[in-house]
Formats: structure tokens, sequence, C-alpha cells
């Protein structure tokens, strides 16, 4: 928030699932007695919060961004500094400005345009019955609608071959834990390969082959270690190592080497827009594997294409 109120435009991250939890969660990560500064100087840096799922497309070949963003405006940004949160999810459920979307209206949205179904709306909408209602025509304003790790394990697998089927297959994560085949994600979908259950020998060798020393001695003492991974081929992967049930076990997310453009991604022209600021704060949530990271990082590409500056990440892990 300092940065953004000293002039920096900065995009982050949270796991959060909607406008109001955003707010919720960013004021909540300071001490009580720090609340109405924090809300204060959120409310006079913050431009945009974006939530975002993603949902399964019309034929279930895939999956599509629902969005729900708020643009802050001087009656969104009172309601923040007030923490009025509940009122604030009211402005985004009622606004009719193409700005300011709720989940339910971006999922109306994807129905018109023919990429989801009825069913799909409503089975992931915040709220079903306000849904059917929009989708009725009964809402207010519905009309505005590196490693190179190649040790063998037990099961006659290695981490690259894993890593390799995941990248082939389209998958966005996999996991790893003793007990179980490698599980892929795929579509949103979890998939169990047709492979034996990992032991606990075989899932150290898997993790241990990825690391180093330092990096095993740190994942021992604080059961948790997170860290990227490059393959040959370009191939790359956030990798979140951590014990389950007293096991190992890890999930690897696939970052993609090509960035894709907006209109790939179905973003809304708002949120594309407030990516243009000069400056602010700009919040894109969602849970995990709703595809925060691969907005941001469609954001940040379009500035580094498009303006005269200098762009700096922190990113964990790295």
């Amino acid at each position: 928030m300092q940065a953004a109120l000293t002039g920096h435009l900065v995009l982050a991250t949270l796991h959060t699932v909607d406008v109001s939890q955003t707010v919720q969660r960013v004021v909540g990560l300071f001490p009580e007695q720090q609340a109405p500064q924090v809300a204060l100087d959120l409310s006079l840096s913050l431009i945009g919060i974006v939530s975002q799922r993603l949902v399964p497309n019309h034929d279930g070949t895939g999956r599509v961004a629902a969005v729900e963003h708020l643009d802050v405006s001087p009656a969104a940004a009172q309601l923040i500094r007030d923490r009025r949160l509940d009122e604030l999810s009211d402005l985004v459920r009622g606004s009719t400005d193409p700005a300011t979307v709720s989940f339910d209206r971006a999922l109306l949205a994807l129905r018109r345009a023919g990429k989801l179904s009825h069913a799909s709306g409503v089975a992931y909408a915040s709220q079903a019955d306000e849904f059917e209602r929009l989708a009725r025509g009964m809402g207010t304003g519905v009309g505005a609608i590196g490693g190179r790790a190649t040790i063998d394990v037990g099961v006659g697998l290695d981490i690259r071959s894993l890593l390799r089927r995941a990248t082939e297959r389209g998958a966005s994560d996999l996991h790893l834990s003793v007990g179980r085949p490698p599980v892929l994600r795929i579509a949103g979908e979890l998939e169990a390969q047709e492979l034996a259950a990992l032991g606990a020998g075989d899932m150290r060798t898997l993790l241990y082959s990825i690391m180093n020393a330092r990096q095993r001695g740190a994942y021992e003492l604080d059961r948790e270690m997170d860290f990227s991974l490059s393959l040959d081929g370009g191939a790359r992967f956030r990798v979140n190592a951590y014990f389950e049930r007293g096991h190992m076990a890890a999930a690897f997310r696939t970052i993609h080497s090509n960035v894709p453009d907006a209109e790939t991604l179905g973003l809304p022209r708002a949120l594309i827009e407030m990516g243009e600021e000069p400056h602010g704060l700009l919040l894109v949530a969602g849970p995990t594997g709703a595809g925060k990271t691969t907005t941001l990082a469609c954001l940040v590409d379009r500035i580094n294409h498009a303006r005269n500056c200098h762009v700096v990440t922190i990113e964990d892990p790295i």
C-alpha cells in the first residue's frame, strides 16, 4: 500500500473468493488497533479488486474465467474506509456499471455468450437463486449485462517423466502423496494416473532429487518448502513440498512460458483498463488454481510492452 500511495502501480494476488473477503483479508493482516488506518490507506490507494474463478466451459472440454471485479468509486472507497463490507457486497451485486460486475453476473454473461451451460452457472454461482433470477431477467439492471532430476524410484518413475507427462497432458498441477498414484489436475478435475501408488521411500527419493542440501534441511525443519523448478525445453513449475499425515507430499504448479493475451483469457475490459492506470493498488483474488498468476502475468506483459518504465516483481517462490 505504501508503494501505491507514493505513486506506483502495484499488482498483487490474494487467496480470497470475492471482493468483500479481499478487503477483509487485507485489513485483517494488521493488528486490530491499526485497522482504521489500514482501511483508510486501502481506500485511498486501491483502484480495483478482481476476483476470478475457473469454471467448466459449455462442452466440458476446458475452463473459462468468471471474473468479479470492482472499480473503486468514491462510494466504494467510503464503504472500504468504514469497513462496511456487507454494504460493499451489496454494491457489487446491485451494480449496473460494466466496471463493477458480481461473480453471478459474470457467470450470466458467459452463459449468454454460449461459453457456459445453465447448469454450470447454477452450480458455481455464489447465490444460485440470484443467478436463476438474473437468468430470467428478474435481477436489478440485468440488461447491463531447472531441475534435471533423473533418479529412478521404486515404482519405475522419475520426477522428470512425471512432469513431462503433466506438460503433455496440459495439466495445471501434479500432486504426489504417499499411498496414492501420481494425480494430475486437468481442466480443474483430478485424474489419478494408471501407475503404482507411491511409497514413503518413493516420495523421499522424488523430492530429494530436486532439492539441494540446504533445502532438504529447511524442509525437514519447517515441514514445508516452496521453490521453483525448470526442465529442459523451458517447462517451469512452482513446487510446494509439505507433510501430510506424517508423510512427505508435494504439489507442482505449471508455469506457462508464453503469456496469454487478454483476449485469449477472456478478461473484461474494465480489468484491462485498471491495469493501465499510472498508479494505485490492484488486487487479483481467487482460490488456488483460479488463474491469478496468469492474469497478473498478462497485465504485467501489457505494461512491459506499452510503457517506458521499470517493472519490479516480488514472487514467492521466485
